[in-house]
């Protein structure tokens, strides 16, 4: 297995070059719309004739309201404070320790936004509810 770092929106492999992507672990929180179909029209080129892509998310609108309740993460760290735009497209979480703090910027993706998108540039195939709030989309070029 080789491992290349890369722009997700700039993908280095020539077109045609893949049976299936993945994007697993929430990476759709990390990209603005613009940017996500930048990503999407990539796949696109890189997937092979009938490729898959599958897509694991959480819906953040579901989760948003959880997430301001100040839920304790893991052993250390917790949630200090959610400052959410005013168009409600992005948030900045803060967590916090006894020892230090760190903040991260995400796109509030709902599962309608995530599938509209997608549609763009797929033929969607199934979705699977893999919890209360996580999803598994399978897309076909």
């Amino acid at each position: 297995m080789e491992f290349i770092v890369g722009d997700a929106r700039k993908l280095p492999f020539e077109d045609e070059t893949f049976d299936y992507i993945l994007l697993l672990g929430n990476t759709i929180l990390h990209f603005s719309p613009r940017e996500l179909s930048e990503v999407f029209k990539e796949v696109k080129r890189v997937l092979k004739k009938d490729g898959l892509l599958l897509i694991n998310f959480i819906d953040m609108r579901e989760l948003l309201s959880r997430v301001q309740m100040g839920t304790v993460v893991g052993e250390e760290y917790w949630i200090s404070s959610v400052m959410i735009d005013d168009e409600e497209k992005s948030a900045v979480i803060e967590y916090k320790s006894e020892k230090n703090s760190f903040r991260i910027k995400f796109t509030i993706w709902g599962k309608t936004a995530v599938e509209l998108l997608a549609k763009l540039y797929f033929t969607p195939i199934e979705s699977v509810k893999l919890g209360e709030m996580s999803y598994l989309n399978v897309y076909k070029k």
